[in-house]
């Protein structure tokens, strides 16, 4: 998985929370995005493919201004435009990112062994995930909902036995 997917997420989702004025969103957002600017500043220090890494980086800041420059654009159309399309764009970033582990899932079929799959780290996303659903029900935005069940469902099928 290119290693910028995550901050390209954290940027795109702390972008929805500004448009939707959702702090809740923003703020866990923000935390989630020096955490894993943290976490790339530790790999990179430790890495042996620094030039493979810094490119990746490139191309998730270059996709990241892009994304938003279409927004500044959409949102100068249409506040509730922008926010729709953010909002699919986040959606589908989060796809992408939490059905990346599923790649595991050949390993155990073709190993026969659940060995290389974490019970609590699955555990722990499907009741984060659950926790985000009942938080996009109670505030009514769709997206939230939708971008964590998709996360559960990720989860709950890639879970050992």
């Amino acid at each position: 998985m290119i290693k910028g997917v995550c901050i390209f997420r954290a940027l795109m989702w702390m972008a929805y929370g500004i448009l939707k004025h959702d702090d809740t969103i923003m703020l866990v957002n923000v935390v989630g995005l020096f955490m894993q600017i943290g976490y790339m500043v530790v790999f990179y220090a430790y890495t042996a493919e620094r030039a493979r890494l810094r490119v990746q980086l490139l191309f998730t800041l270059v996709a990241a201004g892009s994304t938003l420059l279409y927004i500044s654009y959409a949102f100068s159309v249409s506040e509730e435009s922008a926010v729709f399309q953010l909002g699919i764009i986040c959606n589908i970033i989060t796809v992408i990112m939490f059905a990346s582990p599923l790649s595991t899932v050949a390993l155990v079929i073709r190993t026969k062994s659940t060995m290389s799959m974490s019970l609590p780290m699955s555990v722990g996303m499907v009741l984060v995930g659950g926790l985000w659903f009942l938080y996009g029900i109670q505030v009514g935005d769709a997206f939230v909902e939708v971008r964590l069940c998709l996360q559960c469902t990720n989860v709950i099928n890639a879970m050992p036995e």
